[in-house]
C-alpha cells in the first residue's frame, strides 16, 4: 500500500486523503495525544460539516490507521438493506 501524502488545507489544517475522504489531525500538547477527525470534504471541523468520526491517539500512525479503517468500513457497509 502506498504512503499517504500530508497536505495542508486553505485554512491551515493538516490532513491526508484516503479514498476521497480527508483525515484531519493535530497534536495537542496539553493532552500529549493526537486528535483525528474524518470528513468527506476539504473543510475543517470549525466550519460545521458532518464527519464520519473522531478520536484521540497516542501516535500519528495509529490515528491514521484508525481513520483509514473507519473509512474502509463505512464504504464497505451497505447503507440500507432492501426487503
Amino acid at each position: 500500500m502506498r504512503e499517504l501524502s500530508e497536505n495542508v488545507s486553505p485554512y491551515g489544517d493538516t490532513f491526508v486523503t484516503h479514498r476521497k475522504y480527508k483525515i484531519f489531525y493535530n497534536y495537542h500538547k496539553k493532552h500529549n495525544e493526537w486528535f483525528f477527525i474524518v470528513y468527506g470534504t476539504n473543510k475543517a471541523v470549525r466550519y460545521g460539516y458532518p464527519c464520519l468520526g473522531s478520536d484521540w491517539h497516542k501516535t500519528k500512525e495509529k490515528g491514521i490507521d484508525w481513520a483509514k479503517a473507519l473509512i474502509d468500513h463505512v464504504l464497505e457497509t451497505p447503507k440500507a438493506q432492501k426487503k
